[in-house]
């Protein structure tokens, strides 16, 4: 299972998930996270593993925020209030917004990474695509989804119909 927390309350979690043993993830190497200590400032990402079943169970990664802010954790100038970056789905499991997500994958652009945007940026509002536009502009110039997200805007404003 995939999740993000708070780092304020990643010990609490751990704490709830006592079963499990965990290790920090950083730069590709893990490292054992004995139950009593804390996380250091640049552990973003901790993995729990089912040491009698020999699997990993938790990929908990925190984030910077707080409960009414989501603040993006590689650059803590791009700020917005948490209820317009999580949203929460018809059956009641919040999820990153996709613009939020997208903004994370433009650093990498994968395969996986491209097919998504394909994918999210037909759903983006007007308001959306112009915010992520800018975090483009401002993280990534001259990223290619900023002439993308740009096109795909023009057209679906004056839209005949064809391109």
């Amino acid at each position: 299972m995939e999740f993000v927390v708070l780092r304020d309350d990643a010990d609490h979690f751990r704490a709830i998930l006592n079963d499990l043993e965990f290790f920090t993830v950083r730069d590709g190497i893990l490292e054992h996270l004995p139950p009593s200590a804390h996380l250091h400032g640049d552990v973003w990402q901790v993995w729990g593993a089912d040491m009698l079943c020999g699997r990993w169970r938790v990929d908990m990664m925190m984030e910077p925020g707080t409960p009414d802010r989501w603040i993006y954790k590689r650059d803590p100038t791009i700020q917005m209030a948490r209820s317009a970056a999580v949203r929460v789905s018809e059956t009641g499991i919040p999820y990153l917004a996709p613009i939020n997500v997208m903004l994370f994958k433009a650093k990498y652009r994968r395969d996986k990474d491209e097919r998504d945007f394909e994918i999210a940026r037909q759903e983006f509002s007007a308001a959306e695509r112009e915010q992520l536009i800018a975090w483009l502009d401002e993280l990534h110039p001259g990223h290619e989804w900023i002439e993308t997200l740009r096109i795909g805007g023009e057209w679906d404003a004056g839209s005949t119909g064809t391109r």
